[in-house]
């Protein structure tokens, strides 16, 4: 009996033990599950922040290259550059005006990254030398920077370059993008952006917040570390702090030690050479603490960063070891349970299943509960941290959550957006629609293109990424998503794509104006011959000096399409404001409507001004033109008034662009429909219109304003709804006489001498042959540059001048007067052109051309020029 109960007592105990045993097993495995759940999900997300964060890295760098690459498609920039053309501050077409599309690049990524530390825009010739910078630094102008990171490289390959990290001061780490130049297919030199690596670091990296001690850093191929919370590891190898680390503990490691160290212990800097991407626990190299780790790389250019996220295991550590405690107390528990239960197996066995049953499904749900509670502050942290504007909307359309970047984007709060229909801010409610379909048939939407309204009514263009949020068997229960503001970009591709325009018109102009000037010298110059044929009583005479007075005013109208296409310098002289009244509103009425009645006031005892006429027309054609457009339906008055006034320091004080002294004051008076404050306040900012698509650009008013201030002169306004508008215009008095209109010379010089005459257009030379012969001199004229040399080569003596002209098949007139040059040094040559570019004149008159003369060109001014060479 003994030995019966003897074993029952040994099996009941190796069963017991085995229970425990296992128990204690599964509540093992349980854990060690549980700790590898919670290991793997934080990593992924540690992966996840690190690949947004370094994705945010590449689109900053590749955006900034973008609108580099943008600005060196401009021929304003490329000449400069092949020029070689040193800029300063108030310098006419400098770097600094407002019109170049560089200082334009600078003052919107400004604007828009205000945050940027020590950004510059530079401009480096071929050779790579400093032509202008954004900002200004006067001794930076000029300086050879082949020494700095990239140019050498670019210099010699002509490719774009992104440097790696560099010191641009004690202390401070920069880094620059280079942009190739081509002028003509000629390497011209190259764009230069820079900017401090501290600000890409505020922006991307110390932004991001990773748990309560967690935190990110970054390191550079050469193992230099570009970013941590401890500013004083910035810029040093992490080798060498891993060797003073070891030396703080007393041990004397070289380089084998060192990629001992790095292998055994920090194995995740081993791996950033192989490896775009990873994660693992390991110890960190500079702290010596266990530490979940999470790597990605940022690819620029010819170099890689990497981006290190690291949170220390002990943050993760306690609620792992306090569901631990939980198993081995619920293990505990039960196995007393069990031990009970096994005395009283035979009256409790029912009551113990159910118990084990109770005390899984509380297992169970505190680790959901912990996971969810876990998940949610993640969550919360990240969508409310976020630089860029995220929602949460119904299926529907109803916000149901956004973080504090939508409503800094938008002008709202909380309160407000919270139940809102999303339709709200879309400036055509349509574009709501398109984009659902699109998002239901697709499941996500990236980069969409749509308009959205401000609270305040501002509208903006924005970018729409977004995706939809599924519930259970995968119905759509409503979106969630990112708005980026693009507005700023699309202006800035507004105001390139309006340079190149304004590029292309100023090619076309100077193509026609060699066609059109030669023209005119044919019609000029026979008219002329007609007149010194025609009696002095007859009438004919009189029609014959109308169509003269006619061309001359054609070679006027030719200057003023190339000073506007930039074709041409501009020319301020002396001008009377009431002349180009009287001009321009001889235009406009033959414009305009017979409903709107024009009124002109002139006034002014003294109304000179030192100025261009083409730019005071430009001014009074944009303020009239605006004028009549605001009277277009119900017609109404058109007044131009010219004053002089007298301004002292008192008048003055409401113009802060205004000294006291004498000004011309032109006042432009319309009785349309007015414009309210709002609008006042923005007219003359750039691009701005009431008007509807196609019927403007925006920059009518931008441009007078412009004119006016480069004149030293101030514009004001006054308008009310309904009641019209009253715009006045202040410019400088100047007590010079204004240029008159040349009239023919009753005197014109003659002479005697014998000319070579060369033109490849017939209808040029024929008359003047005429003209000149006319006037005593003995004509040898041709037609081809070709048979012109040949001739002279014969013989060199026999001419006493030569006129040619420029543009001409086989050889230009530039080449032609060399050849003659280089086999008569002495020979006077007249260079005659219907479009010199500034670059001609300079050359023509190194290379011993005596004179340059522009078609086309009056009888007398030719027979002065010839005398001046000939006498000279």
């Amino acid at each position: 009996m003994e030995q019966k109960i003897s074993g029952k007592i040994l099996f009941v105990s190796v069963a017991c033990l085995v229970v425990i045993i296992t128990i204690i097993s599964l509540a093992y495995t349980c854990q060690s599950h549980f700790k590898n759940i919670v290991v793997s999900q934080t990593l992924g997300q540690l992966l996840t922040t690190a690949k947004t964060a370094s994705h945010g890295l590449e689109e900053f760098v590749s955006e900034h290259s973008a609108s580099l690459k943008a600005l060196s498609k401009s021929q304003y920039i490329q000449k400069m550059a092949y020029n070689r053309e040193i800029s300063h501050p108030g310098q006419e077409g400098s770097c600094y005006t407002e019109s170049c599309p560089l200082k334009t690049l600078y003052d919107i990524q400004k604007s828009r990254e205000s945050e940027l530390d020590h950004l510059s825009i530079s401009l480096l010739d071929a050779g790579g030398g400093m032509l202008c910078r954004q900002p200004y630094i006067k001794d930076r102008i000029g300086m050879d920077y082949t020494d700095r990171p990239g140019v050498a490289y670019v210099l010699r390959e002509h490719r774009p370059w992104v440097s790696d990290v560099f010191y641009n001061a004690p202390g401070n780490l920069a880094i620059s993008v280079l942009q190739p130049l081509f002028y003509r297919d000629k390497f011209a030199g190259m764009l230069r952006w820079m900017t401090e690596l501290n600000t890409i670091s505020k922006g991307f990296v110390q932004s991001i917040k990773i748990g309560r001690t967690g935190y990110v850093w970054m390191i550079n191929d050469r193992g230099v570390i570009l970013s941590h919370p401890q500013k004083e590891f910035i810029g040093k190898p992490v080798t060498d702090l891993i060797r003073k680390g070891a030396s703080d503990k007393g041990l004397s490691v070289d380089e084998t030690g060192i990629k001992g160290l790095i292998q055994k212990r920090y194995g995740y800097l081993e791996r950033l050479k192989t490896e775009k991407e990873g994660y693992g626990i390991y110890e960190d190299c500079l702290t010596g603490r266990d530490e979940l780790v999470a790597f990605k790389a940022v690819s620029l250019g010819k170099t890689d960063w990497h981006l290190i996220i690291a949170l220390p295991y002990s943050e993760i550590a306690g609620p792992i070891n306090g569901h631990g405690y939980n198993m081995l107390g619920l293990a505990g528990g039960f196995i007393l349970l069990l031990g009970l239960g096994g005395l009283a197996l035979h009256r409790n066995r029912k009551r113990q299943v159910q118990l084990e049953t109770e005390t899984k499904y509380l297992r169970e749900i505190d680790q959901s509960a912990n996971a969810l509670r876990e998940s949610e502050a993640r969550y919360r942290s990240l969508f409310e941290d976020s630089g860029d504007a995220i929602y949460i909307n119904t299926k529907e359309g109803k916000f149901i959550d956004v973080n504090q970047s939508a409503l800094d984007l938008l002008g709202y709060t909380r309160e407000e957006m919270i139940g809102m229909d999303v339709r709200n801010i879309y400036v055509n409610p349509d574009d709501r629609s398109v984009f659902q379909q699109e998002m239901e048939q697709k499941g996500s939407v990236r980069d969409y293109e749509v308009k959205f309204r401000k609270k305040d009514g501002t509208q903006m263009d924005c970018l729409l990424t977004s995706s939809t949020w599924q519930g259970n068997g995968g119905r759509i229960l409503g979106y969630q998503g990112i708005i980026r503001d693009i507005t700023k970009q699309k202006q800035l591709e507004a105001r390139v794509r309006q340079t190149q325009k304004m590029e292309a018109i100023g090619t076309l102009a100077g193509g026609i104006a060699h066609d059109f000037n030669n023209i005119l010298m044919s019609i000029t110059g026979n008219t002329e011959m007609a007149l010194y044929d025609a009696p002095e009583s007859s009438p004919v005479r009189s029609r014959l000096e109308g169509v003269l007075k006619a061309g001359s005013r054609a070679k006027y109208l030719v200057q003023q399409i190339l000073t506007f296409s930039r074709q041409r310098e501009e020319k301020r002289t002396p001008i009377q404001i009431s002349s180009v009244v009287k001009e321009a509103l001889k235009l406009l009425r033959a414009s305009l409507p017979t409903t709107i009645e024009i009124h002109r006031d002139i006034s002014a005892g003294a109304d000179t001004v030192l100025a261009d006429p083409t730019k005071i027309h430009q001014v009074l054609m944009n303020l009239c033109t605006n004028a009549a457009q605001a009277m277009h339906e119900k017609g109404g008055l058109l007044e131009v008034g010219v004053t002089d006034a007298d301004l002292d320091s008192e008048a003055v004080a409401r113009y802060p662009d205004l000294s006291p002294g004498p000004y011309v004051v032109l006042t432009v008076s319309d009785t349309g429909q007015g414009m309210d404050r709002s609008v006042m306040e923005r007219i003359f900012d750039p691009f701005f219109s009431t008007k509807g698509p196609g019927e403007g650009t925006g920059l009518g008013l931008a441009v007078v304003h412009g004119i006016v201030k480069d004149y030293g002169g101030a514009i004001d306004v006054c308008s009310e709804p309904g009641k019209g508008t009253t715009f006045r215009v202040f410019l400088p008095r100047v007590d010079e006489v204004a240029m008159a209109e040349a009239e023919m010379s009753a005197s014109i010089p003659t002479g005697c001498e014998r000319i070579l005459l060369i033109d490849d257009e017939k209808a040029v030379v024929e008359p003047a042959q005429c003209l000149l012969e006319h006037l005593g001199y003995e004509i040898v004229s041709k037609t081809s540059a070709v048979e012109a040399l040949e001739m002279f080569r014969a013989d060199p003596d026999r001419f006493d001048i030569v006129i040619t002209d420029h543009t001409m098949p086989h050889m230009t007139g530039q080449d032609l007067a060399g050849e003659f040059l280089r086999m008569r040094p002495d020979i006077p040559i007249i260079l005659c052109t219907g479009f010199a570019e500034p670059s001609i004149s300079e050359t023509a008159k190194a290379s011993g051309i005596r004179e340059l003369i522009a078609k086309p060109v009056a009888i007398h001014e030719l027979a002065e020029t010839i005398r001046n060479v000939l006498d000279g």
